[in-house]
């Protein structure tokens, strides 16, 4: 009962703090209010413990006419530490709003819910951007070894050839030891074969002997034959 009654003072006081088109109404209010302060200590306590509030209450209202005299404009909702302070103030004290206070607060709540997702959607977004450009430097990355992995191979294998080929070169700048071998047999044969045969030098000359003999003899006076027969 204590805490309803409170509730309907605590929202008549709110409405009461708004200045009202009459002045006189205003004046006679704000002295009733002073007097049931001054009277009324359970309602002294009740107002300190909940000046706060009333003052956020009183804000919410103001705000929440503004917002509706601009047609509901997007920059007078509530945003950050002001929606909530007014969300908790809200879930103690929901029965004393109006319809359009709530609203305004609704509002502000789906207006931060939309930037939320705006927020989550723009992360995931850059997340993707960010993964997307990790991959490309990976691939970028990859073919770059590659390509020098490519290079590496093609300049060792030029080298190896080129090793292959200063070889046989100096081969063939080196004689071969079999051809020179067989050179040499080739040149003794022609010099042996250059070289007089002893055997048929001797045969030749026997021969020319042999021709020799008969002409000598055939020179000869045949009174040297009886002379060289007659010691007999």
């Amino acid at each position: 009962m204590a805490e309803s009654f409170r509730s309907i003072v605590a929202a008549a006081l709110s409405k009461a703090s708004r200045p009202a088109a009459d002045s006189a109404d205003y004046a006679r209010i704000d002295v009733s209010h002073e007097a049931l302060i001054r009277c009324w200590p359970r309602l002294r306590r009740w107002l300190d413990e909940d000046r706060s509030g009333l003052r956020l209450h009183r804000q919410i209202t103001e705000t929440g006419e503004e917002w509706k005299r601009t047609n509901r404009d997007e920059d007078l909702l509530y945003r950050g530490a002001r929606l909530i302070h007014a969300q908790e103030w809200r879930e103690r004290h929901e029965a004393e709003l109006n319809p359009l206070e709530r609203e305004f607060l609704s509002s502000s709540i789906a207006l931060k819910e939309r930037l939320e997702q705006r927020e989550r959607e723009q992360q995931q977004r850059e997340l993707q951007a960010a993964k997307k450009l990790a991959e490309a430097e990976r691939k970028r990355a990859e073919e770059q070894t590659r390509a020098t992995r490519r290079a590496l191979l093609f300049a060792i294998a030029a080298l190896g050839v080129a090793l292959v080929a200063a070889y046989f070169w100096l081969l063939r700048l080196q004689p071969d030891p079999r051809r020179t071998v067989r050179e040499e047999k080739l040149s003794r044969k022609k010099q042996k074969s250059n070289e007089p045969d002893p055997r048929r030098t001797v045969r030749e000359e026997k021969l020319s002997r042999k021709k020799q003999k008969p002409s000598e003899s055939a020179g000869k006076p045949k009174s040297n034959k009886l002379l060289l027969r007659q010691p007999e």
